[in-house]
């Protein structure tokens, strides 16, 4: 699963959802809300890895490298909903 869109959006809840549940929002709720913006500290991040590297799901070692690489550069991510 390269781009999440309209038709994978249930394959990707199925396999992430629960790995990405605690986005950080504008109002400082925090769940995966696919149609805002969330973002992910790296306290986040590194337990995204853990989980991914626990569970993994679906296609992992693709998202597992991406946020490997955050994890080395940035100081968070967002996933911004469609």
């Amino acid at each position: 699963m390269d781009v999440i869109s309209d038709e994978s959006m249930d394959e990707f809840l199925v396999n992430y959802g629960d790995v990405f549940a605690n986005g950080l929002h504008p109002n400082n709720t925090k769940s995966l809300d696919l149609f805002g913006i969330n973002y992910y500290s790296l306290t986040d991040l590194e337990i995204i890895i853990n989980k991914i590297e626990d569970n993994r799901p679906k296609d992992y070692e693709t998202i597992l490298e991406w946020l490997h690489m955050v994890q080395r550069n940035y100081k968070g991510f967002y996933i911004l909903g469609v």
